[in-house]
């Protein structure tokens, strides 16, 4: 019939697509890969899983996040700031420069004894330098007040062993350093933790003012674990009767460079606010007894 004419037998077109269709599925595999999740292979090179590209604070920079990570930024920097300087992208922190602040509520502090303590008054200060290390004071010294005492000094002018002294910069010791990015309890469970800026943490060895006492006794006699007047219970010998604080004694441990004196530390937490012109924490005395202490510290220099 003429109407029929135009019209192809439908076996025809069959042969055809089926030859068609395996090439067609080769040239739109990618694409198609791509639309059902699974990673694009170019170059005949499947690329790393997302795993291995980014750890859980990837991307967690000095701007809390906002921006990606450099070229040579690792996905995640060490907690210790001598293994960060050693890391492009990692060094320095925001942490670094002086700041300056205050205690919120009452500020006490434990001492050796267990009693508690005010601190001293003024200011809080803490300084965190390019090299690492960093220094803690509260108040300001006066020559009238507490002292440490040292070799040869009237014992009765000297402070308890353990007190905090007005002034003095303790040293930073045992810091920590996490970059900004996911931490703490959601707010909603199943979602993802809140993010929270640069976080440090230090301890302050509040007998580092004694350490003259021990200082005499050397790193050697300290490789065996205990130092020689601790181990003895005696007074660390300096060529007299013994190190004497009024009734009290210093009694020495083994440190990191040698013996240094026995007291309490303050464990402090300090995290960045999103602006990076603060630093709020709190020191959590190890008696459950005595109330944590809020600090609050400003920025006062780069």
């Amino acid at each position: 019939m003429a109407w029929l004419r135009g019209v192809r037998s439908t076996e025809g077109l069959r042969g055809r697509w089926a030859a068609v269709l395996p090439a067609l599925g080769v040239a739109l595999a990618p694409v198609l890969g791509g639309c059902a999740g699974d990673r694009i292979v170019i170059g005949g090179q499947r690329p790393p899983p997302l795993s291995e590209l980014a750890g859980p604070d990837a991307g967690d920079g000095r701007d809390g996040g906002s921006s990606g990570g450099g070229i040579g930024t690792p996905a995640r920097c060490p907690e210790s700031p001598g293994e960060r300087r050693q890391l492009l992208g990692c060094w320095p922190t925001r942490q670094v420069g002086r700041w300056q602040g205050f205690w919120l509520g009452l500020p006490r502090y434990e001492m050796a004894d267990g009693e508690a303590a005010e601190f001293p008054q003024g200011d809080v200060v803490m300084r965190f330098g390019d090299d690492g290390a960093g220094t803690f004071s509260v108040g300001n010294s006066s020559p009238i007040g507490a002292v440490a005492c040292v070799p040869g000094v009237d014992a009765g002018a000297c402070a308890s062993v353990g007190e905090v002294l007005g002034g003095f910069e303790y040293r930073l010791e045992a810091i920590r350093l996490q970059d900004a990015g996911e931490r703490g309890a959601p707010r909603v469970i199943g979602e993802a933790p809140p993010r929270a800026g640069e976080r440090m943490e230090f301890a302050v060895r509040l007998g580092e003012p004694w350490d003259a006492w021990c200082s005499t006794e050397t790193p050697e006699q300290c490789r065996g674990g205990t130092c020689p007047s601790a181990q003895t219970g005696e007074k660390s010998s300096l060529g007299h009767d013994g190190p004497t604080l009024g009734q009290e004694q210093v009694t020495c441990r083994c440190g990191a460079d040698g013996c240094v004196s026995e007291a309490p530390t303050l464990p402090l937490a300090l995290t960045m606010s999103d602006d990076g012109l603060a630093l709020r924490g709190a020191y959590r005395p190890r008696d459950p007894n005595l109330p944590s202490v809020s600090v609050e510290l400003a920025r006062v220099d780069p």
